[in-house]
């Protein structure tokens, strides 16, 4: 939160509460059918209704959307199999499930749209991963050389690139933190100085 709060020049304040460890009774192979869709966070989105009523959740929903603004979960699961491989138990990715409010639920029971998932060991040294992976909850891609093709579009010196530094101008500006100054030539009378 600190970082977004400096980041955003103070316009993203990030509130948020951590709950008590959740339990899932789905099997590892449940787990990596159920963790890029509703099932898996919305089972959990139940347990922390039930687990704690007295939640105002309209703190957690500013838009007003019927879903919680964003999720995050950390997950101290391991793989156990060579051939399953959920990156979000040993890695980290944000899921987003859609833009258009199909299963929303109301502000005061609000259902999960997109959320964070990663492992216990990416906080281990920093936290430049999770920064990295809730940005994409933000709308943000990543702009790391994904195809693998050698051109790194920002440098690699970016949030979204190498998980590095602060965001970029454009970052900035496409999540409305920055206004930018547009350039329209000169007006009648004024002088190229």
């Amino acid at each position: 939160s600190e970082y977004y709060d400096i980041s955003s020049y103070g316009k993203m304040k990030i509130t948020s509460f951590m709950t008590d460890w959740y339990y899932t009774d789905m099997t590892f192979a449940e787990c990596y059918d159920h963790s890029p869709d509703e099932v898996y966070s919305n089972q959990i989105m139940d347990w922390v209704r039930e687990t704690y009523p007295d939640i105002d959740f309209s703190i957690y929903d500013q838009d007003c959307n019927g879903y919680v603004d964003s999720m995050v979960i950390l997950n101290a699961g391991y793989r156990n199999s060579d051939d399953l491989f959920i990156i979000s138990y040993e890695g980290a990715i944000n899921y987003r499930h859609t833009y258009f409010g199909d299963y929303a639920g109301t502000q005061a029971a609000p259902r999960v749209n997109t959320y964070t998932n990663v492992g216990y060991r990416w906080l281990k040294d920093d936290y430049s991963t999770i920064i990295h992976e809730y940005a994409h909850g933000l709308g943000l891609i990543d702009y790391y050389d994904v195809t693998y093709s050698g051109i790194s579009a920002v440098g690699k010196f970016d949030m979204q690139a190498e998980s590095l530094g602060d965001w970029n101008a454009y970052s900035k500006y496409a999540v409305g933190w920055l206004d930018p100054y547009v350039v329209t030539g000169l007006e009648s009378g004024e002088s190229i100085e």
